[in-house]
């Protein structure tokens, strides 16, 4: 099967193509989403000005 469509950089695009897509773009989500929900936890110390 042979779809003709061609990406930005001229490569073809094929069936392949659309996984790998989708398991970046479910990649980059789940590490924005879990650096979301990072708690930093809470530092208190004595500031100063020199």
């Amino acid at each position: 099967m042979q779809w003709g469509i061609a990406t930005q950089r001229g490569n073809k695009w094929l069936p392949q193509s659309f996984h790998s897509v989708l398991e970046r773009k479910n990649q980059r989500d789940s590490k924005v989403e879990e650096s979301r929900n990072h708690q930093n936890p809470i530092k208190m110390s004595k500031m100063s000005l020199k």
